[in-house]
């Protein structure tokens, strides 16, 4: 049923956005694979998986432009009786799903998006914390704003849950280039990221064990340093890719569980890479 209904709101979304004027319209694909699920400084798998986000967008006028989608989480390799996964069963299968829209606006070269994000068959932590419980929906309101043209070019970011969880979720993040060829062609860059999340509202509530939640306590959750880059020999008008290698460093203890055998928990360092490919390339609505 919620798989449906992911299915069906994502795909909603997105008829609805392409139905607007066709000038500037962009609609495509984004699939990442990644070595493992870190979600805001939480393992949500420990065995790859493949995420796949279908969007459109379309310009609305004034600066404003509408964006929305479905995203999907594909574990497609199975795993032990070990690993840490967010499927019913050990088997490969097609896991969380998501659905989201967005409101965005550029002013001055500082963006700000508002939205709401649909979590469907998410598995959220048991009271004890070692494993993931049975499957729920919860929905969030977010909002963010972005300096692409200031140094380091620093994002705020808050995330309110509205439905299963409540409290909500803060985290800033910055990116500097490091190295690269920018007279030359194809171009290409090193960038080194930062991202930090701190919650509050979202702790196990020791009063109500059957009650959901992400971490232990509410604070800062985690470090995540990465480096990337696009991957130029890959990329043009209408694909891009990019490459990153993460350290997911926990703070909160509910970011310190790996997977499911004694010893995997208070494992503070986690090492994870992405490899992302974009159907069509993102551009700027005209």
């Amino acid at each position: 049923m919620a798989t449906g209904l992911a299915v069906l709101t994502g795909g909603a979304l997105c008829v609805a956005i392409t139905a607007l004027p066709a000038a500037g319209q962009v609609a495509g694909v984004d699939l990442t694979m990644t070595t493992q699920d870190v979600w805001r400084g939480l393992v949500r798998t420990s065995r790859p998986v493949v995420q796949i986000d279908g969007f459109a967008a379309a310009p609305l006028g004034g600066g404003f432009r509408l964006t929305g989608g479905g995203w999907a989480s594909w574990e497609a390799f199975g795993g032990g009786r070990t690993s840490l996964t967010s499927c019913p069963s050990r088997a490969a299968c097609l896991a969380e799903k998501r659905a989201w829209a967005e409101l965005d606006l550029d002013v001055r070269g500082a963006g700000f998006y508002a939205g709401w994000i649909g979590y469907f068959d998410r598995r959220f932590p048991t009271g004890d914390g070692t494993t993931l419980g049975s499957r729920r929906n919860t929905h969030e309101v977010m909002a963010s704003l972005w300096f692409p043209r200031v140094y380091l070019a620093p994002r705020f970011s808050g995330y309110f849950d509205v439905d299963e969880v409540g409290g909500g979720y803060l985290e800033t993040s910055v990116g500097v280039p490091v190295l690269g060829n920018i007279s030359s062609r194809p171009f290409w860059a090193l960038f080194l990221t930062a991202e930090a999340g701190y919650s509050f509202g979202q702790t196990f509530d020791r009063k109500h064990p059957g009650s959901t939640f992400y971490y232990d306590t509410g604070r800062l959750t985690h470090v995540d340093l990465g480096v990337g880059s696009d991957l130029p020999f890959t990329s043009g008008r209408w694909v891009s890719s990019s490459a990153s290698l993460h350290a997911r460093i926990a703070v909160d203890d509910a970011g310190t569980i790996h997977g499911l055998k004694p010893g995997d928990d208070g494992r503070w360092l986690v090492i994870y890479a992405r490899v992302s490919l974009t159907v069509p390339h993102w551009k700027a609505a005209p």
